[in-house]
């Protein structure tokens, strides 16, 4: 072994063990080894469009079937509200203040651990299927993994290959899937052998609709970005005029638009039940931590916008969490205390049974902790490549959402104002009580400053990230580039 190498594999280790969670291979009987982990991340997802969380729309019935195997968090934020400061933080357990990865090109410093390289130094195999290419290497997530593979959907035989090669061992599986984020593609029918297929399908507007809706949303994607993709600062190019006229037809597309989301979260239900089918299939599904989130929601012009990243109300950050124990204990089990996706790996190893693992949240899977309060829950946006002026005046570009209890406070940075709600009454934050609770205002905006100057302090400068062909042809699928 080079110096280098043994060097690395010291400070992994070290890594390892500052976060709670001892390095070692399992060994001994099957039962006497740590549980797997399969952690499923459906892009774009948004919790209250699934019937699990009171959608009135049959969406989704394989998450909901899952649902009641699994502990349900009612009320699970993403880090941040877009993918990639939120995958990077969900895959590191670090706000994105910390590893300060907000925009493209940039890369997870080298002194941050990842997740993966923590799990594959305790003896498990590794694998990350992505269909956003910031979930990979571009970011630096691809670090630590033993396979990593981009492509525009899952690949369920492809995925069911790599069980077959890990056989008896434990393994940390990494999924990502794309769907329901824009474009739209509804499917009229499921692939062959889906096991909810004979579930009704969402009703859709016709193909020529779809296409004009499709085109409408690219275009406003590229209208935010505009002066950024001309290497220029975002304020440089003012099209709100062309982006407001955009929103307004929007508003009007609304029902429709509404429906093609929920079909393509029928798409990404039904690569859940595929998956499922291959952990059961392979007698994997009861010696598995599975968890069900999101990296961000979607807005639906709720306040003033459309798609994500421009904000941090509830439609752009509470998301679905579903974790499904091993042989399904504590299944319907509903949790009502805030937790963010930044807990949730600590949560998965200690439910995995690694030893001395950080536990994260899990008491509150096991309902040692029902009646308690957590910690309060942070949410950050650092917004540097959109413009929108309206936007702009209102809330600024950097903004940090504290949450404790009912009460969410949101602290707009750059324009110095608080914005303060009561979740419990008003979970569509529509009555903004800051004038109302000045003290508790002033109080949470306290709070949230003194917690991101701490964070700001242990702040690792990325390192740059470089995005290859395939790469760049799927993020401009996706709409992030032109």
């Amino acid at each position: 072994m080079s110096r280098a190498t043994h060097t690395l594999r010291l400070g992994l280790a070290a890594a390892f063990l500052l976060l709670g969670c001892t390095p070692e291979t399992p060994t001994g009987s099957p039962s006497d080894r740590p549980n797997s982990i399969v952690l499923y991340v459906i892009d774009t997802l948004r919790a209250d469009h699934l019937g699990a969380y009171g959608h009135s729309e049959r969406v989704s019935p394989r998450l909901d079937a899952l649902a009641e195997e699994s502990v349900v968090f009612e009320r699970s934020y993403a880090p941040a509200p877009w993918t990639l400061p939120s995958v990077v933080s969900i895959l590191t357990s670090r706000p994105a203040c910390e590893h300060q990865v907000w925009v493209d090109e940039e890369r997870l410093s080298e002194t941050i651990p990842t997740w993966a390289e923590r799990l594959g130094e305790a003896g498990f195999a590794t694998a990350n299927f992505h269909a956003n290419p910031y979930a990979g290497r571009p970011s630096g997530l691809d670090r630590g993994f033993d396979v990593v593979e981009l492509a525009a959907e899952l690949d369920a035989e492809r995925i069911g290959r790599w069980l077959d090669e890990v056989e008896e061992r434990p393994f940390f599986l990494y999924l990502h899937a794309i769907e329901p984020h824009d474009p739209y593609k509804p499917r009229a029918t499921a692939p062959e052998g889906t096991s909810t297929d004979a579930v009704p399908r969402p009703e859709t507007p016709p193909p020529d609709r779809v296409r004009r809706i499709n085109k409408s949303l690219g275009r406003f994607r590229s209208l935010t970005r505009a002066g950024w993709a001309r290497g220029l600062p975002p304020e440089s190019v003012d099209n709100s005029r062309l982006q407001g006229a955009l929103l307004d037809r929007f508003a009007e597309e609304e029902d429709e638009i509404r429906a093609l989301y929920d079909a393509d979260i029928r798409v990404a239900d039904d690569a859940v039940a595929r998956i499922l089918d291959l952990l059961e299939s392979r007698g994997r599904l009861d010696d598995t931590v599975l968890a069900v989130t999101s990296d961000h929601g979607e807005e639906f012009g709720e306040h003033d916008g459309w798609a994500h990243d421009q904000s941090l109300y509830e439609e752009l950050i509470r998301v679905p969490l579903l974790i499904r124990l091993p042989e399904g204990q504590e299944g319907g089990r509903r949790v009502s205390v805030p937790v963010s996706g930044v807990d949730l790996m600590p949560t998965l190893a200690a439910a995995a049974g690694i030893d001395g693992a950080s536990s994260g949240f899990l008491a509150l899977s096991r309902g040692d902790a029902t009646g308690e309060t957590s910690a309060p829950v942070v949410a950050l946006r650092q917004n540097e490549k959109k413009f929108y002026r309206p936007h702009r005046e209102a809330r600024g570009d950097r903004n940090v959402a504290w949450i404790e209890g009912d009460w969410k406070a949101i602290w707009n940075r750059d324009v110095e104002r608080v914005e303060l709600y009561d979740l419990g009454s008003d979970p569509g934050e529509r009555d903004d009580r800051a004038d109302a609770e000045p003290e508790r205002a002033a109080a949470a905006r306290e709070q949230a400053e003194a917690w991101l100057a701490r964070c700001e302090q242990r702040a690792a400068a990325p390192a740059r990230g470089v995005v290859d062909d395939e790469e760049r042809e799927q993020l401009k699928a996706l709409g992030y580039i032109d």
